[in-house]
């Protein structure tokens, strides 16, 4: 369809209709890329059925052979202003701040920022690694997919997979696949990311003593869900000092 409508070109995608229906994209690609060679490959996932403030993702990589993108869609009239966490594999992480235009969409190239480093990094100086999770949240509500392209083992295999973010700040418990296969010449791993060790505080609390400039502030979801600073103490989730110098010291 957007071929038939002469769009050659990047874009993000709004389906609409008067009655309940599945929407599913199928891409397929041929192109050379810098560093990976020829990639041609196929990938299909039903579209997000809202936007949200939050997306999760279990999976990254920009070892040797792969190349991962950060596609961000506003499908609001009013700037989106993004904040994007790379959780590495190490403990450590790099966060950056990326604006979506109205009505637009943005493409975030993770090579390139493992790369550079010029993130706002929890260590000096930054301690990236190739294998990371990525935390992706917004005040306007946005839609977040990871695109990655790769030169999969000794044999160069190319392919393309498009995954769509978990929405919504809280994780689950339990994940089911239907399909699993080892045989060869197939290859399957899983990804978990555990967010929960990460906490906040209701920036709205009054015990906090911040004298917002917004009369009534736009929260998150995460945000708006987030308990009181006197009920993460009663529930245990606030560290005593001692938690927090052994922290500080493993990041040296």
């Amino acid at each position: 369809m957007p071929l038939a409508q002469g769009l050659r070109q990047q874009f993000a995608l709004s389906v609409q209709s008067d009655q309940p229906l599945v929407a599913e994209r199928s891409l397929v690609a041929q192109d050379t890329l810098a560093g990976l060679g020829p990639i041609s490959g196929a990938t299909s996932e039903a579209g997000a059925v809202a936007p949200a403030t939050s997306w999760l993702f279990a999976e990254g990589y920009t070892g040797s052979g792969f190349q991962e993108y950060l596609e961000l869609a506003n499908f609001a009239p009013a700037s989106a202003a993004a904040t994007i966490k790379l959780v590495y594999d190490n403990g450590h992480s790099q966060t950056f701040e990326v604006p979506v235009l109205p009505l637009g969409r943005s493409a975030f190239n993770v090579n390139q920022a493992n790369t550079a480093r010029n993130g706002q990094c929890d260590s000096s100086p930054c301690q990236t690694t190739p294998m990371f999770s990525t935390e992706i949240t917004s005040v306007m509500p946005i839609v977040a997919e990871r695109l990655m392209y790769f030169s999969y083992g000794p044999q160069k295999l190319p392919g393309i997979s498009t995954t769509l973010g978990e929405p919504g700040w809280v994780a689950h418990s339990v994940y089911t696949f239907a399909s699993g296969c080892t045989g060869n010449p197939l290859s399957e791993s899983l990804a978990l990311y555990n967010p929960t060790g990460e906490h906040g505080i209701h920036p709205l609390d009054p015990d906090l003593g911040i004298a917002w400039p917004a009369e009534a502030p736009q929260l998150s979801d995460r945000d708006a869900a987030a308990p009181t600073l006197a009920e993460a103490e009663a529930g245990g989730l606030l560290p005593d000092h001692g938690q927090c110098r052994k922290y500080v010291d493993g990041l040296r």
